[in-house]
């Protein structure tokens, strides 16, 4: 760094001029300035061989005569700068100085470690040093370099006047007083003889109310910690001291630590057992509900209740409210059945499960009874015969029931002849049939979700197609038209027609048309 001044309008020159080539160092002395004269000073950064940036703002000053030498006689000021005003400063700026710092009373306790940092000085020439006097009471020590005051005191010391002292290079000194004293550090207690008898409680019970012990002395109000954590249920009230609650879950028997602290961190304890036996409840276990149960009148109903565990001794079980007409509960077997006779809205009921000393438990649900809904075909109870010939092809959708209890499923029976399909959820009757048969009688029945079933009949039959196309009793003339006009066609063409195809083969050709010749003019 370069460090310029100058006075008046004179400008910087090399010989008002100082070079710092050490660049740890942060102040420099400037000689030879002429007490009560006016300076301007400056600093510039530089490297090796050229300034790094501009120069930093001017900063003026008035010099005054050290107080430990006459000041030789001050020279006529300049005209332009006017002599300068007496200073109002009983401390000359180039002293060290503690203007503007205080310490307030330090008071420690014995045995507490403290740390405590005393104010720094300004000004003052070179290096400043530290003291401090008196001595200091024993565990406690200064730090003259960093001005630390530390330690743990192990006396008992009065309020005493100390003296913090900064020295300059020139042996200046300047004193900062501040007070100190060490007292006696009260630790709580518990006292000798307070104890806490081990405490056993039982599940699912209120505990009475337990206040612990206070403590007494330590420094200044006292604080109250109960650990390890309490069981689920039970509170510990830091300022009245009184553990109370109903604990929710078993514990063995476990060591608790109530402390009492005080303002600068003594602790006293005071320890006892704590322990929480587990209750033998009856309990349904997670369950909380039954499913609804909804019945309908006539239908017979047995369902067997949840049982419960755990209690003392022998469980008894009771529902409530009264069950509607035609059912009955078993206490013993929880068995819930008969046949309910009268309907009732969904009403809720509770099982109760009581143990040999009252203790107990109880799970909800809803039961219901509604009107039997039957399924029913109206008032068609049979379809018109379905008759067909080997090779039609057959799409009849049958007749679908209505009423009942949930979702209706269908089913046909007998067997249907090879080439027929029965689609159960469409009711659709569908294919082509391959074989004769008979006339027979078949059911369509629809069953509801409770089982109540309606059905409905008709018949089924499937020919051979015969000669006599028409069906009038006679192979003629009329019989050959139609024939004619259905020859050469197969299954499956729009123009097929099975009652040509006689021998079922498929294909309308010369062996029906010698089938049709062979019956010419007989009854077929």
């Amino acid at each position: 760094y370069k460090v310029q001044w100058k006075s008046g309008e004179a400008l910087y020159a090399s010989d008002r001029q100082q070079v710092i080539d050490n660049g740890s160092k942060t102040s420099s002395t400037i000689p030879g300035l002429t007490a009560g004269t006016e300076y301007t000073v400056r600093v510039i950064a530089t490297l090796t061989d050229a300034d790094d940036g501009p120069p930093s703002v001017g900063v003026t000053g008035t010099p005054i005569a050290r107080t430990t030498s006459p000041a030789p006689p001050a020279p006529p000021a300049p005209p332009t700068s006017p002599p300068p005003s007496a200073p109002t400063d009983a401390t000359p700026d180039y002293l060290p100085s503690f203007k503007g710092s205080t310490v307030t009373a330090q008071r420690y306790r014995t045995g507490t470690t403290i740390s405590f940092t005393l104010p720094q000085a300004t000004g003052g020439v070179g290096t400043l040093t530290y003291s401090l006097t008196p001595d200091l009471p024993s565990g406690l020590s200064f730090d003259a370099k960093t001005r630390v005051l530390s330690g743990t005191p192990r006396e008992i010391m009065d309020e005493t006047e100390y003296t913090l002292t900064a020295t300059d290079e020139d042996g200046v000194a300047d004193p900062l007083k501040f007070m100190l004293s060490v007292v006696v550090n009260r630790l709580p207690s518990f006292g000798a003889s307070t104890r806490v008898a081990a405490q056993r409680y039982q599940q699912g019970t209120a505990i009475a109310p337990l206040t612990l012990p206070t403590a007494t002395g330590g420094d200044e109000a006292l604080t109250y910690a109960l650990t390890p954590d309490l069981p689920s249920g039970l509170t510990f009230d830091a300022k009245t001291r009184v553990l109370s609650g109903t604990p929710r879950e078993a514990l063995d028997a476990t060591e608790y630590t109530l402390t009492a602290t005080d303002t600068d961190g003594d602790v006293s304890r005071l320890t006892f057992t704590l322990a929480v036996a587990v209750d033998l409840r009856p309990s349904f276990g997670d369950l909380t509900r039954v499913a609804a149960q909804r019945y309908t009148i006539g239908d017979s109903v047995r369902v067997t209740l949840p049982e419960a565990t755990g209690g003392d001794g022998i469980l008894t079980y009771t529902l409530t409210p009264d069950l509607p007409s035609g059912l009955k509960f078993d206490a013993k077997t929880r068995v819930l059945s008969g046949l309910p006779s009268e309907v009732m809205d969904e009403t809720e009921y509770t099982l109760t499960v009581t143990d040999r000393d009252g203790d107990g438990a109880t799970l909800t649900f809803t039961i219901s009874v509604v009107a039997d809904r039957l399924p029913a075909f109206g008032d068609s109870t049979r379809v018109a015969a379905q008759r067909y010939i080997i090779g039609d092809n057959i799409r009849v959708t049958l007749p679908e029931a209505t009423g009942g209890d949930g979702s209706r499923t269908y089913t046909l029976t007998p067997a249907l002849p090879s080439g027929l399909t029965f689609d159960a959820k469409t009711r659709v009757l569908s294919g082509t049939p391959s074989k004769a048969l008979t006339e027979t009688e078949y059911t369509l029945s629809a069953l509801d979700a409770d089982g109540d079933k309606a059905s409905l009949t008709f018949t089924l039959e499937v020919q051979q197609p015969t000669a006599d196309i028409d069906g009038n009793g006679q192979v003629n003339f009329a019989d050959f038209l139609s024939f004619a006009g259905k020859f050469g066609t197969r299954r499956g063409d729009a123009g097929y027609d099975a009652r040509c195809d006689f021998d079922s083969d498929g294909e309308i050709g010369f062996s029906d048309f010698l089938i049709l010749a062979n019956n010419f003019g007989t009854g077929g």
